[in-house]
C-alpha cells in the first residue's frame, strides 16, 4: 500500500475555500429558516469560546453561537479557539453545526479541554473538521465530550467536490458519543478528503451507527476504546487509502460488517501489543478484506494482539480483489457463519477466483477456525498454531508450525491431500481410549510426510495409557508417503512403552509392555531370554538391543530385570502374577545368567 502524505498541498486558496465552505454549509442546511452564521473573529484575543466578543453574528454584532437548527459556528480564519468552561459539564450552545477550517498554511484549530458540545435543545447536528476545500484541527483532552451525532474529520459533500483535510487528536479520557463517524469522507479524484486521527490515554469513541474511515491514517494506543454499533469501513471509495494502527491495549468492537478495502479503495489494519479487534457479527455479517468493487484489504497481527469474530472472515470477495492477512503472533478466532449474506459461510474463506492473489500467511500465534476454505486462494502455513474443529477445504501444505484439532480432543477432515514438511508438527491429544477421546485426522487424499516432520502426543486430564491401548489418530483415502522423523512422546509408567510400528501403515499409536521384547503382546520366558542376551551390567555401555534397556539408563542390568519381573504376564498376555515356584525359577535363572555374563 502506498503511503499517504500527512499534509496534502493541493486544493483552492483561502478565499475560494471559504466560498466552498459556505456552499457546503448551504447545501446541508435543512428547514425553512435561513442559516444563522456565527463567525469566529478572535477580536478579544483570548481564544475563549465563551467570550461573545470573539464572535460576530450575521449583523456584525458580538454574540455567542446559539439558536438550534440552521445555526452554525464557523471557525474559518486560521485561528485557535478553546472550549474550557469554568463550570464542569457546561455545554456549547444549541447549534446545528460546528465547522472548523482554514487554508493549508494556517488551518483553523479547535481545542476542547472540558465540557460537551451536546446542544441544549433537541436538534443534534454535526461537528465538521476540515470541510470541503479546507484544513482544520480538533484537539480533545481532559473531560471533553463531543456529543453531536455526525462527526466528520476531513469531508466533502460529494465525490465531485474538493476534499477536506482534518486532524483529530483525543487523549485524557476525552470521548465522542454519537451516531456516525466519518474520516477522509468523499472528495474528487484531484483532491480526495483526508483524515488524520490519533487516540491515546483512555480516549473513546462510541457510535450507534457506522464508522466510515475512507482515506487517511488512524492510530489507537494506551487503553483507548471504540464501540461501533453499525458497519466499519477501512478504505472506501475510489482513491481512498486508509491505514489503522492499534496497539498497547487499544480495543475496537464492531457490531456490523467490518470491511477493509472496498469500492476502489485500499484498506489496512495493523494489530500489535495487546490490541483487540472484536467483530460481534449481528445478522450474519462478516469481516471482509477486499470487499465489493475494486480495492485491496490487508490485516496484520503480531505480539499478543487478538482478532476475534462471532462470524467469519472472507479474503477477496470478488475476482480481481485481493484480501491478505499476515499473522506473526497473537490470536485469531473465527467461526462458521451459515447466515452470511455473501454466501461465503466458512470461518475463513480465501476467495477471489483465478486472477486473485488473496492469501492468509500463518507464521506465528494461534489461528482457531471451524472450517477453512482455501480452494480458490492461498493458505501459507510456516509457523504458529492452526486449530481446526471441523474441516479444511483444498490441499493443505504445512511447512512449519503445529497442526491441532481444535476441540481438544477433536476430529478434522481434509478434503484433499495433506502434506507435512520437515519443520511441521502434527499434534495428537489423548484423554481416553474411545475415538472421541483423542484427536483424529481424516484425509480424503494422500498424506505426504516430507523430510521427517514431527508427531507430538499430549496426554490430557491425567490420562494414563496402559498396555493394549491403541489410538487410531489418522486415516487416509489415498496413499501415505514418507515417515515422521521425530516423535515427541510423554513419559509412561515404568515398564510401559509407546509402540510406533503401525504409525505409517495404519495411522495408529499403541501402548505395550516395555519388556515385551519379541512383540507378541506378552511378557514371558522368551522375553527374558532376549533380555539376558542383551545384558551389559551397570554402566557398561549401551546394549546391542536398545529395547532391552527398560529403564532407559543406557545399560541392561539388574534394574531392567526387576522391571521385566514386575510386568511378567506369562504366555498369551494374561495379566497374572507368576506362581511362586515360577518366580523362584525365573529369579534363579536371572541371577545365574547375570553371574555367567559378568565372568565372561
Amino acid at each position: 500500500m502506498e503511503s499517504v502524505p500527512d499534509k496534502p498541498k493541493t486544493g483552492p486558496r483561502p478565499a475560494t475555500r471559504r466560498l466552498l465552505a459556505a456552499a457546503v454549509l448551504a447545501g446541508l442546511s435543512a428547514g425553512p429558516a435561513a442559516a444563522a452564521n456565527f463567525n469566529w473573529t478572535g477580536q478579544a484575543q483570548d481564544n475563549d469560546w465563551f467570550n461573545p466578543f470573539n464572535w460576530q453574528n450575521d449583523f456584525g454584532q458580538p454574540q455567542l453561537p446559539t439558536g438550534g437548527a440552521n445555526d452554525f459556528a464557523l471557525i474559518l480564519n486560521g485561528q485557535t479557539v478553546v472550549i474550557d468552561p469554568m463550570t464542569p459539564g457546561a455545554q456549547v450552545g444549541d447549534l446545528e453545526g460546528i465547522i472548523v477550517g482554514g487554508d493549508d498554511v494556517a488551518p483553523s484549530k479547535l481545542e476542547h479541554l472540558a465540557g460537551t458540545t451536546q446542544p441544549v435543545g433537541g436538534f443534534q447536528g454535526f461537528m465538521r473538521i476540515g470541510p470541503s476545500g479546507n484544513y482544520g484541527t480538533y484537539a480533545m483532552e481532559g473531560t471533553a465530550v463531543q456529543n453531536k451525532p455526525l462527526f466528520e474529520i476531513g469531508t466533502a459533500p460529494s465525490d465531485s467536490a474538493p476534499g477536506g483535510h482534518g486532524i483529530l487528536t483525543m487523549q485524557d479520557i476525552a470521548r465522542f458519543e454519537g451516531d456516525q463517524f466519518a474520516i477522509g469522507f468523499r472528495g474528487n479524484a484531484q483532491d480526495r478528503s483526508f483524515g488524520d486521527v490519533a487516540l491515546v490515554d483512555k480516549a473513546e469513541f462510541h457510535t450507534t451507527g457506522w464508522v466510515r474511515f475512507e482515506n487517511g491514517v488512524m492510530s489507537m494506543s494506551d487503553d483507548t476504546l471504540g464501540l461501533i454499533g453499525g458497519d466499519f469501513y477501512v478504505g472506501n471509495r475510489a482513491g481512498g487509502d486508509a491505514k489503522l494502527d492499534m496497539n498497547r491495549n487499544s480495543v475496537i468492537e464492531v457490531s456490523g460488517d467490518l470491511q477493509v478495502g472496498r469500492s476502489g479503495a485500499d484498506g489496512q489494519i495493523n494489530l500489535s501489543g495487546n490490541a483487540r479487534l472484536s467483530h460481534l457479527a449481528q445478522d450474519g455479517q462478516s469481516i471482509r478484506l477486499g470487499a465489493v468493487g475494486s480495492g485491496d484489504g490487508t490485516i496484520s497481527i503480531s505480539e499478543n494482539a487478538v482478532l476475534e469474530s462471532l462470524g467469519n472472515m472472507v479474503l477477496g470477495e470478488d475476482q480481481g480483489i485481493n484480501g491478505n492477512f499476515v499473522q506473526t503472533g497473537g490470536s485469531v478466532i473465527l467461526k462458521d457463519n451459515p447466515d452470511a449474506p455473501s454466501g461465503f459461510t466458512d470461518s475463513l474463506e480465501i476467495r477471489g477466483g483465478l486472477i486473485s492473489n488473496s492469501t492468509y500467511k500463518l507464521d506465528g500465534g494461534l489461528l482457531r477456525v471451524e472450517t477453512l476454505d482455501a480452494r480458490a486462494g492461498g493458505f501459507i502455513f510456516t509457523g504458529g498454531r492452526l486449530a481446526i474443529t471441523e474441516r479444511f477445504r483444498g490441499a493443505l501444505v504445512q511447512d512449519g508450525g503445529t497442526m491441532a484439532a481444535g476441540n481438544s480432543p477433536g476430529e478434522v477432515t481434509y478434503e484433499s491431500d495433506y502434506t507435512l514438511n520437515g519443520n511441521a508438527t502434527l499434534e495428537v491429544e489423548i484423554q481416553g481410549t474411545d475415538n472421541s477421546d483423542f484427536d483424529r485426522y481424516l484425509v480424503v487424499g494422500d498424506v505426504n510426510l516430507n523430510n521427517g516432520p514431527t508427531l507430538e502426543v499430549i496426554l490430557l486430564d491425567n490420562f494414563n495409557p496402559m498396555p493394549g491401548n491403541s489410538f487410531d489418530f489418522m486415516d487416509w483415502g489415498g496413499a501415505i508417503n514418507g515417515v515422521f522423523g521425530t516423535f515427541n512422546l510423554p513419559a509412561l509408567d515404568a515398564g510401559v512403552k509407546w509402540l510406533l510400528d503401525n504409525v505409517h501403515t495404519d495411522g495408529e499409536i499403541r501402548v505395550g509392555w516395555a519388556a515385551d521384547l519379541d512383540g507378541d503382546g506378552d511378557v514371558d520366558d522368551a522375553d527374558y531370554g532376549l533380555l539376558f542376551a542383551s545384558y551389559t551390567g551397570p554402566d557398561n555401555g549401551p546394549p546391542g538391543n536398545p529395547d532391552a534397556d527398560l529403564d532407559q539408563d543406557g545399560d541392561v542390568d539388574d534394574a531392567d530385570y526387576a522391571l521385566a519381573f514386575a510386568t511378567f504376564t506369562g504366555p498369551g498376555g494374561a495379566a497374572t502374577v507368576p506362581e511362586p515356584a515360577s518366580i523362584a525359577l525365573l529369579l534363579t535363572g536371572a541371577a545365574l545368567g547375570m553371574r555367567r555374563r559378568r565372568n565372561v
